[in-house]
This record gives structure tokens, sequence and C-alpha cells, in this order.
């Protein structure tokens, strides 16, 4: 596992110190050439870290020590250890209020009396649990795994990974920002991150200053100047490709330090899981495999997993070497993705506290874990202090109720998530052993799940984004860990069992791959509104404005040297809030507004006139299904606007 470890920890040390070095040039808007010296010292510094042996082999003695492994003990069906009546009485009135509070989140995304079932079935599980020696359950002996070299178990997961990320396509619409951010890093080189580079407007704020610690983006336009490659082909190739070798490394060391021999089986139900998980933009399965050209898909795939188990080897191992993993893995965290500021912190905090309460004499390991938010916490001290982000575009974050539905993605997965919640509420109940799990299910419901600080996380955490509080939860490691458990201590029936039902998960209606709009497409774009939003870079210059419908003008942004845009995307208007441009930004909202929603009132020809004229357009994309578009080509026309191309039933105009 030496080389594995060296893998892991270069990879780790160098995405670490290039993110905090990114920072410091956005936050400070500095030049681009700095960060070229960044990379440079980045992949220095972890090239050293990487050759170091004293170094590696710390790491790898963390992934290696046997105490942070599952064991399944062979437990025995005794009727001396079952339930006295009380206790039964109480677990089955827990089981009947479990399955009403079940109905009221399916039926009405009610999810405050699930709360307080869960809660209680957690309290009783804790103060009801049986004996130690025996146990209401019956497993089978512990089965001994062949061993597999950790080598080619990570080429094989690397390769896997590699062609479900090329033949699934899923492309995301914030491309439209986080590709500019990168071609327009490159062109504003005096200041990195320090003004807009979509929409044109001399010195129009940058979008959103929580943004400036997102080093995933510059790190795309760093080595797309390096290599001289266009930004699309590194954001959408080169980058995810050795990503995906690194997480391959990171998700075989944390699988072998849980389960050893049993890796090989609990690594491939861990993906799995995550294809599994899938049917909205919001579960855990579009943030994976599919979209790995996103930070905030390597953080929720491989980054929150290391953070666990690094916060676990600290707790309980009290190895410096887990608590260094953990600081490099939150910083490198926030790298991919800003959410990761209060994500990646919530992760280890979780199971801090759980430590907290049964930890015993090392529960002083706790106090340590503020530490590895030290660097998170000045740079968004530095954010509030010198460019407070604005109020949130999201009105309400909603209830606990309705964020689990996008969460699980589909019905089945739902009612799946919530009997598993309420299963490990209840595990104490089965072997004393168990009572962590119950313990554990009661932190999360008390300081993620909990119905009673949901709108407080909206307002002072999540925007109301408040979804995102889950990806501190890795479910898909989680479901990997049940499985494996069942594998590792069961016989041929029940990995039979475990077979069958992760080939269903996998081609089961809510599988990522009953989702994907298209197959093998590369780069990750939509093909039509991206070949248009090309035709339209062939007619437009850098010095053009372009007024095009949002399925084009999202697609516009994304290349190097293409023309400013009216607006990319409805979704960016309420975040744009520089005081000394509101006219023109209030004038381009309600023209593009207008343009895009097919339900937005219509625009009298003197008005549209009158904001084609005072915005500056130059280029119009016309639609010809759409009848205001129809409508506007004689005001166009008159305008000056005259047809300078034509593709897939749009018209370019151009002045």
């Amino acid at each position: 596992m030496t080389g594995l470890a060296r893998v892991v920890l270069g990879g780790l040390v160098f995405l670490t110190v290039w993110t905090a070095l990114a920072q410091i040039v956005a936050l400070a808007a500095l030049g681009f050439d700095l960060l070229i010296v960044a990379l440079v010292v980045a992949a220095a510094v972890g090239l050293w870290c990487a050759t170091r042996r004293r170094s590696v082999e710390a790491v790898a003695q963390v992934f290696e020590d046997p105490g942070l492994r599952f064991r399944v003990p062979a437990l025995r069906l005794d009727r001396g250890a079952l339930p006295d009546r009380l206790t039964l009485g109480l677990a089955v009135l827990a089981g009947i209020a479990g399955l009403v509070a079940i109905a009221l989140q399916y039926r009405f995304s009610a999810f405050e009396p699930l709360w307080i079932v869960g809660l209680a079935t957690a309290l009783l599980a804790m103060l009801r649990a049986p004996a130690d020696g025996a146990a209401p359950l019956i497993l089978g002996p512990r089965i001994a795994a062949p061993a597999f070299p950790a080598i080619w178990l990570t080429l094989g997961i690397a390769v896997v990974m590699g062609l479900f990320y090329a033949v699934v396509s899923i492309p995301d619409a914030d491309d439209a920002l986080f590709l500019n951010f990168a071609t327009g890093a490159k062109v504003a080189r005096e200041a990195v991150f320090a003004t807009d580079t979509m929409l044109g407007i001399d010195g129009l704020d940058f979008i959103k200053s929580t943004y400036r610690l997102e080093s995933y983006l510059l790190l795309v336009a760093v080595v797309s100047e390096v290599t001289t490659l266009p930004v699309l082909p590194v954001a959408h190739g080169l980058l995810p490709a050795l990503l995906i070798a690194w997480s391959a490394c990171a998700l075989t060391m944390i699988h072998h330090a849980l389960f050893g021999c049993h890796r090989v089986p609990t690594l491939l139900l861990h993906l799995v899981a995550l294809a599994a998980l899938d049917g909205s933009l919001l579960s855990y399965g579009y943030h994976a495999l599919p979209r790995f050209f996103h930070g905030k898909a390597v953080f929720v795939t491989v980054v929150v997993p290391l953070i666990a188990l690094a916060t676990v080897a600290w707790l309980r191992q009290g190895r410096r070497a887990g608590l260094v993993l953990l600081g490099l893995a939150v910083i490198t965290g926030v790298g991919f993705t800003a959410n990761a500021v209060y994500a990646g912190p919530l992760t280890a905090a979780l199971l801090g506290l759980l430590h907290l309460l049964t930890g015993g004499a090392v529960r002083w390991r706790f106090l340590a874990l503020p530490a590895v938010v030290l660097w998170p916490g000045l740079v968004v001290a530095a954010v509030l202090l010198t460019d407070p982000p604005g109020g949130s575009e999201y009105a309400d974050p909603g209830t606990v109720g309705g964020a689990l539905w996008p969460l699980a993605g589909t019905p089945v997965a739902m009612l799946g998530l919530v009997c598993l919640l309420l299963s490990g509420a209840g595990a104490g109940l089965l072997h004393r052993s168990l009572v962590a799990v119950s313990l554990g299910v009661a932190v999360l419901l008390v300081v993620v799940l909990n119905p009673l600080l949901w709108d407080l996380y909206g307002a002072l955490v999540t925007g109301n984004l408040n979804y995102r509080l889950m990806w501190a939860v890795p479910v898909p490691m989680i479901l990997a860990v049940i499985a494996g458990l069942v594998w590792s201590a069961g016989g041929r029936a029940l990995r039979s069992a475990v077979a069958v039902a992760a080939l269903g998960a996998l081609f089961w209606p809510g599988s990522i791959l009953w989702q994907v709009p298209a197959w093998g497409a590369f780069p990750r774009v939509p093909g039509e509104a991206f070949a248009l939003a090309r035709a339209v870079d062939d007619v437009a210059g850098s010095e053009d404005l372009v007024l095009a419908p949002q399925p084009v003008a999202t697609w516009i942004p994304v290349a190097e040297g293409a023309p400013a845009v009216v607006e990319a995307r409805m979704t960016y208007v309420s975040q744009r809030r520089d005081p000394a441009h509101r006219e023109v930004l209030v004038m381009r909202a309600t023209l593009f507004e207008a343009w895009s929603r097919r339900d937005a009132p219509p625009l009298t020809p003197e008005r549209l006139s009158a904001l084609v004229s005072e915005t500056g357009v130059t280029v119009v994309v016309v639609d010809d299904a759409r009848q205001i578009h129809r409508a506007a080509l004689p005001i166009l026309q008159r305008l000056g606007f005259r047809k300078a191309a034509a593709a897939d039933g749009h018209l370019i105009l151009k002045r």
C-alpha cells in the first residue's frame, strides 16, 4: 500500500498548497502570472512530500491500522438475549409509529413525525440495548477473502471510473459561469477574479465573492495556459482523467482501511451506490462520476469519505498523520467547492461529537479538531470583511422533508433511506456494540436533520441551499459499508443476495443509467445548443454583445474569445448586486427574461427597441419557433440588424 499512499499524499498536498496559494491570489486580486508560480510551487511541494519515506510510511500506517477495520462477530440467537417484554413492546410501538411517520413523509413531506420517532427510537436503543455476548441476530461466521493486489485493484477501479465518466454524459449549465471564470481569468490577467468577465460591463463586480475560494476553476485556467490547450478540453478531459486516477487510489486506500482483504466487493458496492442514488440534480449520483468535471463531484465522491476516515483515524488511533490528512482534506475540499467551507468541517464535527460521547479516556482528541478549520476560517473571514456575499437568491430553505426528496431522487430511494434511518436508530436493540450506530443517528438528527434549526441554517450557513448539508453525510459510502459488512460476514446465500441487490440497484429505473441525456458526448455539452453557441461565436467578435434565448446563451461564455452576452442564465440575475451598475443590470434582466422565458410578459415594440439600443446589443439570436421572436424581426430590422447566419431553426442577426 506504500505506493498508493505516495500517490494519495502527493496529490493531496499538491491540491492543498495550490488551493491556499490560489485563494490568496484571488482574494487579493493579484495577477494571473502568480498562479503559474503557485502551480510550480504546489507541484514541487507535493512531489517532495511524496518522496519523503517517513511521511509516506506515516500515511500508509494510518490506512493499514487494523483498529480501523470493521469486525462482524458471529452473533448467535440466544433466548436469554431476547429483549424483555417491556423493551419488546416499546420496540413494536416504535415500529408502528415509524411506519406512520414514513407514510407522512412520503405523502406530505412532513419530516417532523419521523424526526421525533427517530430520536425516540435511538434513545430506546441506547437505554435498552441487550447484554454483551449474545443478541437476537444471526450472521454467519466471518469468511476469509483471497488477497488481491492493491495496485491491480486501483487500476481496475480507475478504468471503471474512467469508462463510466467517458460514457455517461450529463452536461451542467453551471459551466456557463464556471468555465467563464477560467477563460476570464486568462483574459483579465492583471487582477484575478476582480470583476465580471461574462457581461462585458466595465468594472462590474465579480458575481459572488464566495466563488473566489474555488481554486479548481483557476487550476483549469492555469493548466490551459501552461499546456496551450483550450479551457474546455482541460476542464472536461485532462483534469477529470487525473482526478479519477487520484480518486481511485484514495478510494482503494479508504476501503482497505475499513475492510482489508474484503476491499474489492465493498469498493465496487460503493461505485454501485453512487450510480443508484440518482434521478435528480441534487442527488449524490449527479454529483459523482458523470460530473467529475466539476469540483463538487470530487468533493462529494472522494474528499468527504477521506475527511470521514481521517477523522476516525485521529480520534481512534491518535496518529498525528491522521490529523494532518484531515486538515489537508478540509482545505482541499474548499478549493473544489465553496460549500465545503461548512460541509467538510461538518463531516468531522459529526464524528467528533460521536467520539466525544463514546470516546472514554481519549475524549480529549476531539479538542484538536478545530485546528483543521483554521485556514478555511481565515479565508472565510477575509471574504466577510472585504466583500461579504449578498443575500441568497433563494427565498427560503424549504423543509427537511422537502429536501430529502431530491437527495433520494426517486420514491423508492426515499423509502429506502428513511427506513435505513429508522433502522439505524434502533440498531442498538440488536447488540450493544451497535449502540454507537443509534447514537450516530441521533447526532445526525439533532445536528443536521433538525427541523428546529433548518431556517437558521438557511439564513446563516447555506444561503437556503440546505440540502447541501447532507453532502457532509457520505450516504453512498455508508451503504457500501452496510452491504460490505453483510458480504464479509455472510455465507454464499447472503453474498448472492447482496450481488443481486447491487445489480438491481444499478439497473433499476432510478439509476443514473436511465437519466443520461446523451451517451459518450465530449465535451460535456448539449449538442444542439452548443453548436448554436459556436455559430454565434463565428459571427460575433469579442467586442459584440449578444442577446440569445437562455438555452443558447448558456453556452456562449464557455469558449475563449467569446463575445459578451446580455445574460447567460436567469439564475444569475439575482446574484448580480453591483449598485454602481444597477440600472443597466435591470435593463438587461428585463430584456433577457422577455427573450428567454415563454411565460414572461411581452415587451411593446417601443420598449424592445429601447432596451436593445440602450444596452448596446449588436447580435441577436432569433428562435423561429417562438412567436415573440418572429414578431420582433421587423423591429430588429429597423434597428439595422441583418441576417448573418442560420442554423437549426435559429437566425443569427448582426447590426
